[in-house]
């Protein structure tokens, strides 16, 4: 068995400030080191209907009119961590850059990294999707 929400939401608050802090819900702000900029992370636990329960993590990288859509397919197939999706954030669709981890083999070592890795990756495709601006 991995680790329980609360667990990683204790490991979470020794690194972040949560801006949000809920039942089965974190945000925070991740700050990459070189540039100073920050990118938003959601955690949230999903369980399917089978039981099995899932880590899902999700950042926002653009809105979904300043990208195409098959280009989003196409950077999916590079992408061996972490995958574009579209969903609506405040009634405006956006696409973002999530991840599912199952609960049964999932560490914190493991979390931290995706954590950095998810943050990261889709900072870079803003800023190169927004021209340099800073907005998630």
């Amino acid at each position: 068995m991995g680790v329980t929400f609360d667990e990683i939401r204790e490991s979470l608050k020794q690194s972040y400030e949560l801006t949000d802090d809920e039942h089965l819900l974190m945000r925070f702000l991740f700050t990459i080191p070189e540039t100073n900029r920050q990118q938003g992370i959601a955690i949230t636990e999903v369980e399917l209907t089978d039981g099995k329960r899932y880590l899902h993590l999700n950042t926002p990288v653009a809105s979904l009119s300043s990208i195409d859509p098959v280009l989003c397919l196409k950077i999916n197939t590079m992408q061996p961590i972490g995958h574009l999706a579209a969903t609506d954030i405040e009634g405006e669709p956006y696409i973002i850059m999530c991840e599912n981890l199952p609960y049964t083999t999932l560490s914190l070592d493991e979390l931290k990294y995706v954590v950095e890795h998810l943050a990261r990756t889709a900072d870079r495709l803003e800023e190169s999707l927004m021209q340099g601006e800073d907005l998630y």
